[in-house]
């Protein structure tokens, strides 16, 4: 009964975040172009989501550096003392 009433609940919360979003007029032409055009949607979406992973990639590998960097200094003051 509870499962019940919580996924009801998320239903009636989609459902109102949608109306309340598609009281904005882009919002609503973005949302028309994309369902008439799928494929054109579907195409820029993985483009959007390769450039994200790229920018991840390149901040985790620079972010790993800085560690790999961090550690060495670490490394050659415990050495020197």
């Amino acid at each position: 009964m509870a499962r019940q009433k919580i996924i009801g609940g998320m239903m009636i919360g989609a459902v109102a975040g949608v109306v309340l979003t598609l009281k904005n007029r882009e919002t609503r032409r973005y949302l028309i172009r994309a369902l008439k055009h799928p494929a054109e949607t579907v195409n820029q979406l993985h483009i959007g989501y390769q450039r994200c992973s790229d920018r991840l990639s390149q901040g985790l590998a620079t972010t790993a550096n800085i560690c790999q960097q961090l550690e060495q200094m670490i490394n050659r003051l415990d050495h020197d003392e």
